[in-house]
């Protein structure tokens, strides 16, 4: 894998509520790295396992799901991120990994409220969502630092993704740059929206 430059989980939407209820789920997928007798069982060290990654993706599967019964339900956009971070936690944003250098966009599902629900063993916790910005950039400090909003968010509901950029200024992760004559990007006209992302976040609890 030390040719590997990008990553990509496709991941379900779906959920079976009569066998997981409101539970966060987690991708039946693990990734086990084996870094020799110097590093500990499942630790990640990304200079000697992926020294040239540089994109970490997951996108969502459009695949037809059966839904012929009323068990399989849709999963929201705060249950599609935990989903995620289930899955990031437990492999390229595990705590204790080494830094990731080379990774430069973390293209995954953004956390859309300020807690998530996060799975510690058999049960979850509720973290501030700044932990979860904090975590990223401490462990990718050569994120691209200017990302724009547009492309695939933009198949996106425009009220959403807005409402996601208000909630990262709330926080103080991310700063809205205007472009051109310094109006205000509108989705709903096709604009991008151009985002600075700090390189530390802490939550604000005022």
């Amino acid at each position: 894998m030390r040719k590997l430059r990008g990553f990509e989980l496709v991941q379900s939407q779906w959920t079976d509520r009569r066998k997981y209820g409101n539970s966060v789920v987690t991708p039946r997928l693990v990734l086990k790295f084996n870094g020799g007798e110097d590093n500990p069982a499942g630790r990640l060290v990304y200079e000697d396992q992926f020294p040239v990654l540089e994109t970490i993706r997951i996108s969502k599967s459009h695949l037809v799901q059966d839904i012929s019964t009323e068990a399989m339900d849709k999963l929201s956009v705060g249950e599609y991120f935990e989903t995620s971070v289930s899955f990031l936690y437990k492999s390229f944003l595990r705590k204790g990994n080494s830094r990731g250098e080379s990774v430069k966009r973390l293209d995954v599902p953004f956390p859309p409220e300020e807690k998530f629900r996060q799975v510690t063993g058999e049960s979850c916790e509720w973290r501030d969502s700044s932990e979860f910005w904090d975590r990223a950039v401490e462990m990718f400090p050569n994120l691209v630092k200017y990302a724009a909003i547009g492309g695939s968010w933009k198949k996106a509901r425009p009220a959403e993704v807005n409402a996601w950029v208000v909630l990262g200024e709330k926080l103080g992760f991310v700063r809205k740059i205007k472009q051109g004559a310094g109006k205000d990007p509108d989705l709903n006209l096709g604009d991008d929206i151009y985002l600075e992302v700090s390189e530390s976040v802490k939550f604000n609890r005022n």
